[in-house]
């Protein structure tokens, strides 16, 4: 035994949504502005890049992990632990704790200062 159900939508219910579909394909064509002109200044290569490195020697250390804040007027510090857990580094400065996954095979990483350090 087969069942079937059909169902005709009335003519004004397409006419509607006929309607409805036009107007959002005119409002998403109208969200694109197709001038090549930008806004702000032209995009310019630094002079001088500076490579980012952790600094074992620089560390502090204790229970297998360091942290090296040497580079900490240069934009960044690095972390850097070996165990079979999972590792966090947490920066913690009044009501804000920020978490930074960290290798479990001991390679250091490296982390800009730049959203907490302005809190410290």
């Amino acid at each position: 035994m087969s069942v079937s159900f059909t169902h005709r939508a009335r003519p004004g219910v397409r006419i509607v949504c006929a309607v409805l579909l036009a107007l959002v394909a005119l409002t998403l064509t109208a969200c694109g502005d197709s001038s090549d002109e930008t806004s702000g200044a032209d995009f310019s290569t630094p002079k001088h890049i500076s490579p980012s490195a952790f600094h074992a020697d620089a560390a502090q250390s204790s229970n297998g992990a360091s942290i090296d804040t040497s580079c900490v007027n240069a934009g960044y510090v690095g972390a850097a632990a070996a165990n079979q857990q999972r590792l966090k580094f947490l920066v913690t400065s009044g009501q804000a704790t920020y978490s930074y996954d960290l290798p479990q095979d001991g390679a250091a990483i490296i982390l800009p200062p730049h959203v907490w350090r302005r809190r410290l």
